[in-house]
C-alpha cells in the first residue's frame, strides 16, 4: 500500500507552531503528528508478529489500519555530525515491541497503508478522482472513484430535474488560469499557476469545472 511518514513527539511537547492554544497537537497536518503515548500505546500486534496503528492518525479519517515498518531518529556524534539512526525496524527487530527512544525530541515512523490504497481512496471504489455534483436548493453530493461512473449509470448523482444524462452534450468549454492569493509572494509563487476547464452543457441548468490537482 501507500507509504506514509509521521512525526511522533514527546508527551510534553508544546511548540506553539505545531500545537493549539490548549496544548493539543494541531490536527490533520501535511506530515501527520502524534504524541508518543498516543502512538506507541495504541499499537496492536497481529499473530504473525506485525504491529499496527488502527486509529485515525492525526485526525485524518483515511489514515487507519497502518502497519508500522520503522522508527528512526536524528542523532549527532560527539563532533556534531548528524545522522539518521534506525531505532526499530520491522524486518530486524522481530517481535520486539516498538517504543519511543529516551531523551529524543521526536522520531519519524514509516507506515504502510493497506494494499488497496494504491488504487483509490476507498477499497470498494478504485480511482483517484472525485466529483461534487449539484443538488436541489444548492446542495452538493460528492462521489469518488468508480462510484462516479455508477452514479451516472443509475442516475443517482443528482436530484435536479429537467435533463437526461444520456442525451446531454457539452456546448462550450472555457480554459481559465489563476495564481494563488498570498499576503507575501515569493519567486515560486509568481511562477505558479493553476488551470481548469469550465464546461457548459446543453441542458443549461449548471456548469462543471474540471481540474487536476494533487
Amino acid at each position: 500500500g501507500q507509504v506514509w511518514h509521521a512525526q511522533v513527539m514527546p508527551d510534553d511537547y508544546a511548540d506553539p507552531k505545531h500545537c493549539t492554544s490548549s496544548g493539543d497537537l494541531k490536527p490533520r497536518r501535511p506530515t501527520p503528528q502524534i504524541r508518543a503515548s498516543d502512538f506507541f500505546g495504541q499499537l496492536r500486534q497481529t499473530e504473525d508478529g506485525r504491529w499496527f496503528f488502527k486509529q485515525q492518525l492525526n485526525g485524518w479519517p483515511g489514515l487507519v489500519e497502518l502497519e508500522l515498518r520503522s522508527v528512526t531518529c536524528k542523532v549527532r556524534t560527539k563532533l556534531g555530525v548528524g545522522f539518521i539512526k534506525r531505532h526499530w525496524d520491522a524486518l530486524q527487530s522481530g517481535r520486539t515491541q516498538p517504543s519511543f527512544p529516551a531523551q529524543m525530541r521526536s522520531v519519524r515512523v514509516t507506515l504502510y497503508a493497506p494494499s488497496w490504497t494504491l488504487k483509490g481512496w476507498s477499497e470498494d471504489s478504485p480511482g483517484f478522482a472525485f466529483w461534487a455534483a449539484m443538488q436541489n436548493a444548492g446542495g452538493v453530493k460528492v462521489f469518488h472513484g468508480e462510484d462516479m461512473v455508477r452514479a451516472v449509470k443509475n442516475r443517482s448523482f443528482s436530484n435536479l430535474q429537467g435533463f437526461d444524462p444520456a442525451t446531454t452534450t457539452a456546448t462550450r468549454v472555457h480554459l481559465f488560469a489563476h495564481r494563488y492569493s498570498k499576503a507575501v509572494e515569493g519567486p515560486k509563487d509568481k511562477l505558479t499557476w493553476h488551470t481548469g476547464l469550465l464546461m457548459e452543457w446543453s441542458h443549461g441548468l449548471f456548469t462543471t469545472v474540471f481540474e487536476l490537482a494533487w
